[in-house]
């Protein structure tokens, strides 16, 4: 966006505020050099597995993280990531450590919220094995969205995502008063995310056609330049 909008004139005047001995001044000449930043933020919290049980005690909040839960359930399965939930209908061994449940104060944007920490997109897998996959998680998701008794999605959860902890949100879909509310939580969790990338669908389709013909007017240009390279490879 450039060095005049606004995002980042309030880096700019953020960065201003720091001390030197934090970084301040290396950090507004290194601004001024080039106008592109990765912002990153700490989020107090532990591994969603560890969280107390004190955090399920309240039904409201409850709904939320299984809402949050539904939500990246269905993120991770368009992304293919195997490597945050344990999910053994899909192949995915899980990593516990990779997702958080932050205690930070009532002031931050992720209190009393699940985050994803250390996302990354797969590297592509073969295609007949890409095949078996896409079908695994369309005939997962379709049964988790269209659940009507509850069952599929329960045992999802508590056999397979939430296997191993946290002991309150297992306590909840083990008590039938408080199952139904959080099946429901992580389904509209995943409707959410289904229809955000609904959404963005035609974006997404519109910036990979482009990409690929940079790519392949990249590929011409080189072959045109050097035409022996080729025949060398």
């Amino acid at each position: 966006a450039g060095g005049s909008a606004w995002e980042w004139v309030k880096l700019e005047q953020a960065a201003g505020r720091l001390e030197p001995e934090a970084g301040g001044e290396l950090l507004r000449r290194e601004m001024e050099r080039v106008s592109a930043a990765l912002v990153m933020g700490f989020v107090h919290g532990s591994k969603l597995v560890d969280a107390p049980r004190a955090v399920f005690q309240s039904v409201p909040a409850a709904q939320t993280t299984f809402r949050d839960l539904g939500r990246l359930f269905l993120v991770d399965c368009m992304l293919g990531n195997a490597d945050r939930l344990h999910c053994p209908d899909l192949g995915w061994r899980g990593n516990p450590g990779n997702i958080l449940w932050s205690s930070s104060t009532s002031g931050s944007p992720h209190a009393g919220r699940i985050v994803a920490i250390d996302a990354c997109v797969q590297r592509r897998p073969p295609a007949a094995k890409l095949d078996r996959e896409d079908e695994a998680v369309d005939r997962l998701a379709q049964l988790v969205l269209t659940d009507p008794g509850e069952g599929v999605v329960a045992a999802l959860l508590r056999d397979q995502l939430l296997s191993g902890g946290p002991a309150g949100a297992l306590a909840l879909l083990a008590d039938q008063h408080t199952q139904s509310s959080m099946v429901a939580a992580f389904q509209a969790g995943m409707r959410y995310s289904l229809g955000r990338a609904v959404a963005l669908k035609g974006l997404f389709e519109m910036m990979h056609a482009r990409i690929e013909e940079w790519v392949a007017e990249f590929i011409e240009d080189v072959r045109q330049a050097a035409p022996d390279l080729q025949a060398r490879h």
